[in-house]
């Protein structure tokens, strides 16, 4: 399950930083997240899921994240790709 935990959250980061202006806090809310879900798929690669640090943590930054991405604005690709361009 780790594995998969390992991936989502690098694909989603890689599809993020392609679509979105990417400023200082943005990057390092990604940069957080990507390191508490690799924390909690090792966790989780380790043992049984159970309730740990490590996911209270994947949790806080993931919302740390969302937080900043509400205030995301679409990088030039993303828009032509919105418009239909």
């Amino acid at each position: 399950m780790g594995g998969r935990v390992r991936l989502t959250a690098e694909n989603t980061v890689a599809s993020l930083r392609g679509q979105i202006v990417m400023v200082p806090a943005l990057e390092m809310a990604m940069t957080d997240a990507l390191r508490a879900s690799d924390a909690l798929a090792q966790e989780l690669d380790r043992r049984a899921f159970l309730q740990s640090d490590a996911r209270t943590e994947a949790l806080l930054a993931l919302n740390g994240l969302i937080v900043w991405l509400k205030s995301a604005a679409l990088n030039a690709g993303a828009k032509g790709r919105e418009l239909g361009g």
